[in-house]
């Protein structure tokens, strides 16, 4: 899931976790959300792309 969350950085964690479990992963969702968080990969809420 790191690596989904490194690659896209525009992507969400539901995304990244869409991803991941399309991969055959099974994790849940707050999981996905807790370490995408906890290595800085999230933007925040009001980010707006250029």
């Amino acid at each position: 899931m790191v690596t989904h969350a490194k690659a896209h950085l525009a992507w969400g964690h539901r995304k990244v976790w869409a991803m991941t479990c399309y991969d055959g992963h099974q994790v849940s969702l707050a999981t996905v959300l807790r370490i995408v968080l906890r290595r800085g990969l999230l933007l925040s809420a009001d980010y707006q792309r250029e």
